[in-house]
């Protein structure tokens, strides 16, 4: 099991082991305090401990996550204690990765994606409502936290197995500030757009910049990784413009959701040549290959 602590969270790894620092004698801050609660919560402690310590409610638990250091860090600890299902994906815009989690924050399963043609973190809005003669109109992948939700059109046969006639593209609903009204699905490269099967067998991550917004998937790994994620269950596309940030924002509800914090403002002040500038502060792992980059 993967253990959360609170200490210098940014020089950890996703594989690595934490265990909570010892007590200071020195006082505390109040998210100090609130993250060493935070890591009895997630790691457990003894009786002593739990018969002493406060536990943390709901606010303090999603100020603690959000100070944690990196996306995928705050996205596994939360859903160690609220996630309802087995299993949840995370899509790395930089790496064009799909990775399966399960409950646990355990990798399970690694696929590469095609994602959309133009770098950032712009809102896609759906394929009827952009001007695709202009080369920066929409192709964005939006970021933020999304549920599945199975996707039935008779009339999308680009999106229907040839090879065994099922209908293989899943929506990605997303009704939080950051992904509000996006239209974007997860779905196998489609029979019209052959030419992306190559480019998701390449070595390199930015020739899988394919689409205009969806997830591509080879067919194979698509049905594999339908045998993991389903309607109801979770994916997380994480931002890629330096200084992006998906942060907890308690809903009207008073339940919590992943919301893309944008480094200027939620009004985009960028022009589209200036939000397609990336910053790839973070490197592909392992230079993957087509031969051994799924697991």
């Amino acid at each position: 099991m993967v253990e959360f602590s609170p200490i210098n969270p940014a020089e950890r790894s996703e594989a690595a082991t934490y265990t909570a620092a010892p007590k200071s004698t020195k006082k505390v801050s109040t998210i100090a305090s609130a993250m060493q609660r935070l890591a009895d919560k997630v790691n457990g402690s003894n009786q002593r401990q739990q018969a002493t310590t406060k536990p943390l409610t709901d606010d303090e638990f999603a100020q603690a996550i959000n100070d944690m250091s990196d996306d995928t860090s705050r996205i596994v600890a939360y859903n160690k204690q609220n996630y309802h299902g087995k299993y949840y994906g995370i899509i790395d815009k930089k790496t064009c990765q799909l990775k399966i989690y399960d409950k646990q924050g355990n990798v399970v399963k690694t696929y590469p994606v095609g994602i959309g043609k133009n770098k950032g973190d712009n809102i896609t809005f759906g394929y009827e409502s952009q001007d695709y003669s202009k080369k920066e109109a929409g192709r964005f992948t939006t970021p933020g936290e999304f549920i599945l939700d199975e996707y039935q059109e008779l009339s999308a046969r680009n999106y229907i197995s040839k090879r065994d006639g099922k209908h293989k593209l899943m929506a990605l609903k997303g009704d939080n500030i950051g992904s509000e009204g996006a239209t974007q699905a997860i779905h196998m490269v489609p029979n019209n757009r052959k030419e992306r099967i190559h480019r998701l067998e390449t070595e390199t991550p930015n020739d899988n910049r394919v689409s205009y917004g969806c997830v591509n998937l080879l067919e194979d790994d698509y049905d594999d990784m339908a045998k993991y994620l389903g309607e109801g269950n979770k994916i997380f596309i994480l931002p890629e413009e330096s200084g992006n940030k998906l942060q907890l924002e308690k809903q009207k509800d008073g339940s919590y959701k992943f919301v893309q914090q944008y480094h200027k403002n939620d009004a985009r002040d960028l022009s589209p040549e200036e939000a397609s500038q990336v910053d790839y502060d973070v490197k592909p792992e392992n230079a993957p290959s087509k031969r051994d980059w799924r697991t």
